[in-house]
């Protein structure tokens, strides 16, 4: 972790900027599946007791996960690299192709589902905050200039 102008910046150049939380709420459904993820049943156990597709289970997990109710590595296990690498990927695109995973999916040759890709992007997008994507990067990079600059 460097300290740059009083900021923890860790090596990957990402920064952790919370999320205020407290007036988004989830959907109902995804309130019921967050609660039973809560109480420790998998999201296949979930996805069948609710009779819902495993993909709606890890939208509303990621969407959990944004709002800073859990925490990626809660949801899935992959080593930090991967991660890095993904997150990578989703910095590299446009802010209009953001909004779709399968370009990411493709970049990976499917080795990544869309559930782990999706809460990828969920917790990068708790992390930066507000705007697309890249915007949200390069505006962080340019406060860090600015502070090294003075």
């Amino acid at each position: 972790m460097l300290m740059r102008c009083n900021m923890m910046i860790p090596p990957s150049m990402k920064t952790i900027i919370p999320l205020n939380s407290e007036n988004i709420m989830l959907s109902e459904s995804a309130q019921i599946t967050f609660e039973a993820f809560s109480d420790g049943q998998k999201p296949e156990q979930i996805a069948q007791q609710r009779q819902l597709n495993l993909s709606t289970i890890y939208f509303h997990l990621s969407q959990a996960i944004e709002l800073g109710r859990l925490e990626l590595r809660q949801v899935i296990q992959l080593k930090n690299e991967e991660i890095h690498e993904i997150e990578d990927k989703l910095l590299e695109y446009s802010s209009e192709k953001q909004y779709t995973l399968k370009p990411i999916f493709d970049t990976f040759d499917g080795i990544y589902d869309y559930g782990t890709l999706r809460c990828v992007k969920a917790n990068l997008s708790r992390r930066i905050k507000g705007q697309p994507l890249k915007r949200r990067y390069r505006k962080i990079e340019v406060e860090m200039a600015n502070c090294e600059a003075k």
